[in-house]
């Protein structure tokens, strides 16, 4: 998973979003856009599946920049850099017909102005778009979760008996819940069972 970082002389919160691909463009649309005639764009990039915009104050014929990004995808996860931080949202993963046809699964707004006090990066998960009736309810869910960074190092498996080990855990984790730190480690653990596997294929 990418996660850009800052790069302006004032720390920037920069967007990463692990999205799909086809034929280096994504399948699932994203509205890119600035917002006003005193406005220009935020430049993006797209790298190994993700989006990310990269912060940059505007140019001096210009009072902002401002763009805003639609987005459905792949993953249902949010990340954001900053300070030596991660900041991550995990969220439901609702079917596109859900969403409002205007908008998209994640939402990324980032404003930037000659000077730093206005400068903005909103990150939204949306929820499914429907009508209540009276008595009707619905619900959804987000889990945030900040760590720092030096602290999130991946390990690897270096032989048969922790790869023996890593699967019995993985076997007790099975049943664990989206959003919980149970869940959260039997995906580590997933990947660290993948990437051993591919070595020994290797």
């Amino acid at each position: 998973r990418y996660h850009s970082s800052a790069t302006n002389a004032y720390d920037e919160l920069q967007f990463a979003l692990k999205t799909e691909l086809f034929e280096n463009r994504l399948i699932i649309e994203t509205n890119f856009g600035v917002l006003n005639d005193n406005s220009t764009e935020m430049p993006f990039e797209l790298i190994e599946g993700s989006f990310s915009y990269c912060p940059q104050k505007p140019p001096k014929y210009y009072d902002e920049r401002s763009s805003k990004t639609f987005i459905y995808p792949s993953q249902p996860e949010i990340s954001v850099e900053t300070n030596g931080y991660l900041f991550t949202i995990y969220f439901e993963k609702h079917k596109k017909t859900e969403i409002h046809p205007a908008q998209g699964l994640v939402e990324i707004y980032n404003h930037t102005e000659h000077s730093e006090g206005n400068d903005l990066l909103e990150v939204e998960y949306h929820a499914p778009y429907k009508t209540l009736n009276v008595g009707e309810s619905m619900s959804a869910w987000e889990v945030w979760r900040i760590e720092k960074q030096n602290d999130m190092e991946i390990k690897k498996i270096m032989s048969e008996e922790e790869y023996q080990n890593v699967l019995q855990r993985i076997d007790e984790l099975m049943n664990a819940k989206k959003g919980t730190p149970e869940y959260e480690e039997l995906q580590l653990l997933t990947d660290m069972v993948e990437d051993y596997e591919d070595s020994q294929c290797n």
